[in-house]
Parts: C-alpha cells; sequence; structure tokens
C-alpha cells in the first residue's frame, strides 16, 4: 500500500462507540457484582468470557439467553431491570463528544462502528440524543461481524458511499486502527492524554 492519501480528502469520519465518543468504566460492573456476593473467580469466569461476549456481540445471543447465561455462571436471580441497570452502568458521557460532532456535523460524513450489544446500542441511542442522530451507525451485533474483521470496515464504507481513502477512523485500540489501515483506511488511536479535537486535529481535520 503507498502514502496515505492528503487529509483534505476525508470525507467519512468513522468513530468507536466506547472508549471514543462514550467513557465506560468495566470496573464498575465488577465491584456490582461483588456486593451482590459473586466471587472474583466466578466474575472473571463470566465476564470475560471471551466466547460469550464474541456470540453476544455478533447477534447469536438474544439479551435473555445471554442473561441466563450470566446468571448461570455467576450463581445470580438476576432481572432483566436488574441485569441492565448493572451492564448498562458501565457507561458514561464523553464531555467532549456532543460539542465535537456539532462542530464536524455538515463539514463531514460522520459514522460510528461499534463492537457491541444491543442493551448497549439501546441505553447509548435512548438516553444521548447526538450519538442516535448519527448514521450510518454499524453495531456488530446487526452486522454478524466484528473489528477487526475486513468486512466490517467495508460495511460502513458502503453504507457511508464512501471509498476507503476518503475515511478517517478513531479507535482506543491499536489492533482495530491496524486493521482498519489494511483496508486502506487512515487511522488514529485514541490514546490518554490527547483530546479527541487534537487528534482529528493531527489527522488534518479541522474542529
Amino acid at each position: 500500500m503507498g502514502p496515505p492519501p492528503p487529509a483534505s480528502q476525508t470525507r467519512l469520519i468513522i468513530f468507536d462507540l466506547g472508549g471514543v465518543l462514550v467513557r465506560r468504566d468495566p470496573e464498575r460492573l465488577v465491584r456490582t457484582l461483588c456486593e451482590a456476593g459473586c466471587s472474583p473467580a466466578r466474575i472473571a469466569q463470566a465476564v470475560d468470557d471471551p466466547m460469550l461476549i464474541d456470540a453476544f456481540e455478533r447477534g447469536r445471543l438474544t439479551e435473555s439467553a445471554f442473561l441466563e447465561r450470566m446468571n448461570a455462571a455467576l450463581g445470580l436471580a438476576w432481572t432483566r431491570e436488574q441485569f441492565l441497570r448493572a451492564w448498562n452502568g458501565i457507561l458514561d458521557e464523553e464531555p467532549e463528544a456532543a460539542g465535537l460532532l456539532a462542530a464536524l456535523r455538515g463539514r463531514y460524513r460522520l459514522a460510528i462502528l461499534s463492537n457491541t450489544n444491543a442493551p448497549h446500542e439501546a441505553y447509548v441511542r435512548r438516553r444521548w440524543a447526538y450519538l442516535d442522530a448519527i448514521d450510518p451507525w454499524i453495531a456488530s451485533w446487526r452486522a454478524g461481524v466484528r473489528k477487526p474483521e475486513p468486512e466490517i470496515f467495508r460495511l460502513v464504507l458502503s453504507q457511508a458511499q464512501v471509498a476507503a481513502e476518503q475515511a478517517l477512523f478513531l479507535d482506543d485500540l491499536p489492533e482495530f486502527v491496524e486493521a482498519a489501515r489494511r483496508v486502506g483506511i487512515r487511522a488514529v488511536q485514541r490514546v490518554t492524554g490527547p483530546s479527541l479535537a487534537e487528534l482529528l486535529h493531527g489527522a488534518g481535520v479541522t474542529v
């Protein structure tokens, strides 16, 4: 692959959700489970089960089936309301997001590309209208594919009707940044320190 195209060609800015446009604190869920009497070993088995999370984020497990599996693994009998309160409780507003998106809207096409599940998507859309308004919004659980698979990057490009070299992607995980670059998308990692606006400015985007 040749050198990256000029930033002036950017038409589409693709944002990851958790860790970029929304803050997340998984330790809140761990603390809630500890308070419910779950042992650390059981919490690790349930919360850190990659196959369980993968199935949920690909839409292969319904919310009710996921809750049943979680209750069984944790020795709980949580209701749906108890589960959603704890599950969604790890998410918080990113203070910079609303103003940043408002400044970009109209000058760039905006998109969300996230490995996520149905409850988290519903919660985010319901709580923060400025995120609900973004289109396209590619959620892995609806797409049936997850980052770093190239198909999910091609899907967002297709829905936005933008070529890879005209897109810029922001994610907090380096493996997903590299995956985007492999399909020809310029990509920047969200790291601790610089603001989102500063990261975009460094990529040639005027905020």
